[in-house]
């Protein structure tokens, strides 16, 4: 009998594992709150904490944190910065960031022969990543500035009274600015 409650206490108190391409959070520093879809209150993320559609995930003042979302593709969340997970993938998804400061990376060597397709929505414009390196500042009053640091990355500026307008290229070393009702 002390045996077997010996290797009870010895096997692991912690649910199912998470399948390897489940996305998660990384490195998690300051306030960083989650809300799952459905709940009513924001929880303490830490490490390993999985990702669903519609998380809210918001980082405080002093908030930083990883969202691990493939193997290939990951995002840093910096201070004062929200976003609503709306679809998560192995090699694609679209992220609603609300407001503050995103750097991404997709490791488009690791991804051989696997397109990568990252959407990123802002209340000003709409950017798709397919395999880069990038960063996003989302303002309701600057709009949203992208940044790309290698590879390409396609911005498209919200609708306009005229209609949608045409995505812009925003190529290694250069930036672009999409505000509200106005062109890229």
């Amino acid at each position: 009998m002390i045996i077997v409650l010996m290797l009870l206490l010895a096997l692991p108190a912690s649910a199912e594992p998470l399948s390897e391409n489940q996305a998660r959070l990384g490195v998690v520093t300051g306030d960083v709150g989650l809300l799952s879809q459905g709940a009513v209150d924001w929880v303490e993320a830490h490490e390993g904490l999985p990702l669903e559609t519609g998380d809210r995930i918001r980082t405080g003042e002093d908030g930083r944190v990883e969202l691990i979302l493939s193997e290939q593709a990951l995002w840093v969340l910096e201070p004062n910065t929200a976003v609503v997970t709306e679809h998560i993938e192995t090699d694609a998804g679209l992220l609603d960031v609300d407001s503050g400061a995103l750097y991404g990376t997709v490791d488009s060597e690791r991804a051989a022969g696997t397109v990568q397709r990252w959407d990123f929505k802002t209340p000003s414009a709409v950017i798709a990543v397919r395999g880069t390196e990038f960063a996003l500042d989302v303002s309701k009053q600057e709009g949203t500035r992208l940044g790309v640091f290698e590879g390409k990355v396609a911005m498209q500026a919200a609708e306009t009274a005229e209609g949608p307008q045409p995505p812009v290229e925003v190529s290694s070393g250069l930036e672009a600015v999409a505000k509200r009702g106005r062109s890229i």
